[in-house]
């Protein structure tokens, strides 16, 4: 940890001596407040004008400085408004008011941490939620120049710890959703399609349906949804099909579970399908008992403490912060989607029963491409969320992908695969280095394990050893890290085809290979190359 002195933020940011910049720290954290701006001008819209500019001039500087003499990306605050609103209801009409100012300082910084190497803290947005008139203590703001009352500096550190979580990919992937007095209200096995209550008109049937509405919403971002239900499956797959004014339908679920089983047994099962860990899954559930089972047995998975009344179900989920995301690509609202195309892959190879056969009828297409200033969230993002299929689980953040573009020794390429079922995405990165002529080091290789098993491994070495060798690279070396989570690519590198570096530095743990390209024999693969750098 590193603070800077009072109010020196600028002088922090442009000094490639000062103290942040000799830290060499992983996030620089910016809260501003309404004091960046001057004395306001009620009426004038060009003095509005010029100083919302002058303001936003100084956070572009600030935000450039750190980058560039820190390293590091920044995670910069929205303004809170002054809870004072000398005008009323009129304050955010009249030009050159501090609310008006602000609204547009406001919205420049959502909008930039959205197209740079930064990331957005919306502390305006968590003041308006505690209530600006509780914000701010005047008396601790004119004796110390403190920007928030002090009683909100846990809340304000919760809430900043989840977006640092995010930023190395700690949210939660998958939330698994009870369906009894969770989802609607009423036993659907008992009580009928007749006596169960959901949807618009009334207030208890609201109350599950907001909880649906917000569940889809994470689905929209990218969370993939599971039932998890102790009923009878048909009927509960007919509640889907037959009650009126439901916001979740069957297709909104990557898993589906509804059985006699305990519900510790079926989150494994839900784990194992999706291939995720079980620490990556929230469970939601009215029952306190199932709860506490879950919450003894599986102290890794999150379990919100839902009040009895359901009108909270969702307010208490979202406030929770399991999900807080620091990006969002198209890849994010197609997710269930690609896990279901995938369900949908394994059922194939079960009825085929022959792999090869199997593999060749997806019709595979791969495209292996550079990473480039377009693409570099989802890589990020795949960067710091794999853990099993990953050598080395080196996390980087979105300025440390753009700076490997920009470096000359370094090649960063990103894998996307689809196939007769559909589009996977951006399964797979490969960061190489030239620290040393004619040797590229792999900094970095991941794949998402949607794909295990398909070859993609085979034909991205292919590919690697093929660019590799047209500039003149004689050898690859990796290195193995293990974490306790990525054993399933312990042996990665001899069944690729490397040999041990038995005398190479680094930890004592690590293991360290290399292959020389031109004893390297071409894998087969059931895969079309589409796309390659040049």
């Amino acid at each position: 940890m590193h603070e800077a002195e009072f109010g020196q933020i600028v002088q922090e940011a442009i000094d490639p001596a000062s103290g942040v910049s000799r830290a060499k720290v992983d996030v620089v954290v910016v809260l501003l407040d309404h004091s960046v701006l001057p004395q306001t001008s009620p009426g004038c819209l060009e003095r509005e004008q010029a100083e919302v500019a002058a303001a936003i001039r100084q956070i572009e500087v600030t935000l450039r400085g750190f980058n560039e003499n820190a390293g590091a990306p920044v995670l910069i605050s929205t303004i809170p408004k002054p809870a004072l609103q000398p005008a009323g209801s009129l304050e955010q009409t009249i030009p050159g008011t501090s609310w008006r100012c602000l609204e547009e300082i406001n919205r420049t910084i959502r909008q930039i941490t959205t197209e740079s190497p930064n990331y957005l803290f919306d502390l305006a947005a968590l003041a308006e939620l505690i209530g600006l008139s509780r914000w701010t203590d005047p008396g601790q703001w004119f004796t110390a120049r403190l920007p928030f009352d002090q009683i909100f500096i846990p809340i304000v550190t919760e809430h900043l710890a989840r977006v640092l979580g995010a930023i190395r990919g700690k949210t939660k992937k998958v939330l698994a959703l009870d369906l009894d007095n969770t989802l609607w209200s009423g036993v659907i096995g008992d009580d009928g399609l007749e006596g169960v209550r959901v949807g618009q008109g009334d207030p208890v049937g609201e109350a599950h349906l907001d909880l649906q509405r917000l569940a889809l919403r994470y689905k929209q971002q990218g969370v993939i949804l599971a039932v998890v239900s102790k009923n009878d499956e048909d009927v509960a797959r007919n509640a889907f099909l037959e009650l009126d004014g439901m916001a979740l339908g069957l297709d909104d679920f990557a898993v589906f579970v509804a059985n006699w089983t305990d519900k510790v047994s079926n989150l494994r099962f839900i784990a194992e399908t999706l291939n995720v860990g079980t620490d990556s899954i929230v469970f939601v559930d009215d029952n306190p008992a199932e709860r506490e089972l879950v919450r003894q047995q599986m102290p890794e998975v999150s379990v919100p403490e839902l009040p009895e009344n359901p009108a909270f179900y969702a307010q208490v989920l979202s406030a929770a912060g399991y999900f807080e995301a620091v990006s969002f690509t198209a890849e994010d609202s197609q997710r269930t989607e690609m896990y279901q195309a995938n369900q949908a892959r394994q059922d194939a190879l079960s009825e085929s029963g022959d792999l090869d056969g199997f593999l060749s009828s997806l019709g595979m297409k791969m495209s292996f491409e550079t990473v480039d200033s377009q693409n570099v969230n989802r890589v990020t993002q795949l960067i710091n969320k794999t853990n099993q299929f990953n050598l080395t689980t080196r996390r980087h953040s979105v300025s440390d992908v753009l700076e490997m573009v920009e470096d000359h020794n370094c090649f960063p390429y990103q894998v996307k695969l689809l196939d007769r079922f559909g589009d996977n995405g951006t399964i797979s990165v490969i960061i190489c280095r030239e620290d040393d002529p004619g040797i590229w080091e792999i900094d970095t290789w991941l794949m998402s394990c949607r794909v295990l098993k398909r070859q993609v491994e085979d034909a991205a070495l292919n590919t690697l050893v093929a660019l590799a060798e047209a500039r003149g690279v004689s050898s690859l070396r990796g290195r193995f890290s293990p974490t306790g989570r990525n054993g399933m690519v312990s042996e990665f590198f001899p069944t690729m085809g490397f040999s041990p570096l038995p005398d190479a530095q680094g930890p004592e743990e690590d293991s360290a290979w290399t292959l020389e390209i031109a004893r390297y024999q071409q894998k087969k693969h059931f895969i079309t190359i589409l796309q390659q750098p040049s």
